[in-house]
């Protein structure tokens, strides 16, 4: 008997242990979502047909080119910081997502000059400069990439 209610009571506490990890995930995308919505500097994310038009349309500002590297999410959070620290918004553009038919010339075909892992400046649509995105981030990564946000902003105002 006692080896029954073990086991009911396992089961018991599985399932309000699952209660709570849905509960609590249910609560963090609302909060995440709210914050985003008053954040007004954010990642946006783009595909082929909106970073051409982005082009043609002569924009201007921040986009970043991502392919893929094991430093991913180390790179999101420094570039997520220097956003917000120079209240910018960017534009993410996912080469694997988007080339889906493995072309090696996928850029070039769609008239993308800007290289992978980069965080480049546009000005009117024209590919001004771009900061590389290093395969380690150190505190001297962390400041070029400040800087030149810094700088970007400068010759934008």
């Amino acid at each position: 008997m006692t080896a029954k209610l073990t086991s009911e009571g396992k089961v018991k506490y599985l399932r309000r242990l699952r209660m709570k990890k849905g509960c609590l995930a249910f609560g963090f995308f609302i909060i995440l979502g709210l914050l985003s919505g008053c954040n007004q500097q954010a990642v946006e994310e783009m595909d082929t047909a909106q970073f051409k038009e982005f082009m043609k349309n002569k924009e201007s500002g921040f986009v970043v080119l991502t392919h893929y590297t094991n430093q991913e999410e180390q790179t999101r959070v420094h570039l997520k910081k220097a956003i917000e620290e120079y209240k910018q918004s960017t534009k993410h553009f996912n080469y694997l997502k988007q080339n889906t038919e493995n072309d090696p010339n996928f850029l070039y075909n769609n008239g993308i000059e800007q290289g992978e892992e980069t965080l480049a400046y546009y000005k009117n649509g024209v590919l001004q400069e771009e900061f590389n995105f290093p395969s380690e981030w150190d505190s001297e990564e962390i400041v070029k990439l400040h800087r030149f946000i810094e700088e970007m902003n400068r010759q934008e105002s």
